[in-house]
């Protein structure tokens, strides 16, 4: 079986998501993929400096990615359905790339559940996405809280009986450019070929 399908499989998806794997793409310096066009200065915010943890507990800044195209990810790890999706489409949209391509890009998932989500949960959970190499980020709730509002994410809390709780977040997953800068937002929902596609026609 196909590594990326492996992924797939271990995270229990439900056949209903795969019904909204709505596809579509924007064109570099455009909004919200549902929303109407925005200008370049609105394009020129998004994005921008954060200090985090990577998964093996080391200090990172977003200066550490500088010439890799990132793929940029909000969520947290007991998200139930629209995390693990859009993590394993991006896993399966590398898969498809050429691999002069692929190593041009790199995935990032950064939690908007630092509470919960430390360096081990992190290191964990992003490496059930095997091959992918996908970086997870967290940090104090500062550090995140100013990396959501640097890439203009909304994100939650919502408690529940019992002291759980679950996060209300967004779910696009952000394309920056070698120099940092926002180029595109996809769905998470996306189907992982016609992702690998836009990715092919936007890495040199």
């Amino acid at each position: 079986m196909h590594r990326a399908s492996r992924r797939f499989l271990a995270h229990a998806l439900t056949p209903a998501l795969a019904i909204l794997a709505l596809a579509t793409a924007l064109p570099a310096g455009a909004a919200l993929a549902a929303g109407p066009a925005a200008s370049t200065e609105a394009a020129a915010a998004i994005g921008g400096s954060f200090t985090l943890v990577d998964q093996d507990g080391r200090a990172v800044t977003d200066a550490e990615f500088r010439g890799k195209w990132l793929l940029v990810l909000f969520g947290y790890t007991h998200c139930p359905d629209v995390c693990p999706t859009a993590l394993n489409t991006m896993a399966e949209a590398l898969d498809a790339l050429a691999p002069a391509k692929r190593d041009k890009v790199q995935p990032i998932f950064i939690t908007v559940d630092p509470e919960r989500d430390t360096p081990a949960v992190m290191k964990d959970y992003v490496g059930a996405f095997e091959g992918a190499n996908i970086v997870g980020l967290t940090g104090t709730p500062a550090q995140v809280g100013a990396a959501e509002a640097a890439y203009k994410v909304h994100a939650e809390r919502h408690d529940s009986e019992g002291g759980d709780y679950t996060m209300d977040h967004s779910s696009m997953i952000h394309i920056m450019d070698p120099d940092g800068r926002f180029v595109a937002m996809i769905y998470s929902m996306m189907k992982p070929g016609r992702f690998a596609e836009r990715l092919a026609q936007l890495v040199p």
